[in-house]
């Protein structure tokens, strides 16, 4: 049993009821009571994951030390993941409906907590604390994700008016393409770091993946303020990343 969820409720019902006489287990047959178990909490993960209202933060435990806490707040759409190993302190934030951002984050996770390469089947387990923290259900508003796609419905609420004289609309959309691109090459870069160990590169490249994806946010609902005020909290590596363009003329959109 790898199912690192699984296996701490079992463990601790088992414990509880194996083998005591007048509770709800009292048998030998530890085969039987183990399968029964497993039965049964797959049952309740399902239902859980359907109708369970209340998660807000939950906790796991890989190797000895390496620890990981996942966190939504009420009303957000963006579930915080904060990972502590003995050497290393990451926090990762991914959209509660983003499948592969949170997939591609998992696998991270994992890597950090059991210190192996994960396979599919390691990865579909470990992603169980995004499933239920991004349940439909779980009475959180999710906020419609900024995308290239409803560009056009912004531009008809007035983004086309604020951008400065000679900077057309379809600049501006490939600007914002040219940023995606940028963070892309970023996630690439923070995957490798990751793989090679170095904890410590990865955690600077994972930040400014979560810098500049807030600034491109708030470059695809016009609001320009904001995004300017995130540029100038970059250091100066990350500003880099920012299209010379866009940087040179995103000044002008206040």
């Amino acid at each position: 049993m790898t199912d690192p969820f699984q296996k701490t409720a079992i463990n601790a019902i088992y414990q509880k009821y194996y083998n005591k006489p007048g509770t709800l287990i009292d048998t030998e047959d530890s085969e039987l009571i183990s399968n029964s178990l497993n039965d049964a909490y797959q049952s309740g993960l399902n239902r859980g994951l359907l109708e369970h209202p209340t998660y807000r933060q939950i906790d796991i435990e890989g190797l000895l030390g390496h620890y990981a806490t996942y966190k939504r707040e009420p009303d957000s759409n963006i579930i915080t993941t904060e990972v502590l190993t003995p050497g290393i302190e990451l926090v990762i934030k991914t959209s509660v409906d983003d499948y592969e951002e949170q997939r591609y984050a998992t696998e991270q996770i994992y890597r950090l907590l059991e210190c192996e390469t994960p396979t599919d089947k390691d990865i579909d387990k470990y992603m169980r604390p995004f499933e239920h923290l991004s349940s439909k259900t779980s009475k959180q508003k999710n906020e419609p994700k900024p995308s290239l796609e409803n560009i056009t419905a912004e531009y008809n609420c007035g983004i086309s008016s604020k951008l400065p004289d000679g900077y057309h609309l379809v600049d501006y959309m490939e600007d914002i393409g040219e940023l995606k691109f940028e963070i892309d090459e970023l996630i690439h870069k923070g995957k490798l770091s990751v793989e090679k160990a170095n904890y410590r590169m990865a955690v600077s490249e994972f930040k400014d993946v979560t810098d500049l994806k807030s600034i491109r946010a708030y470059l695809l609902q016009g609001k320009f303020s904001n995004a300017i005020s995130g540029i100038d909290k970059l250091d100066t590596k990350a500003r880099e990343h920012i299209p010379n363009r866009l940087y040179g003329k995103i000044y002008k959109m206040e």
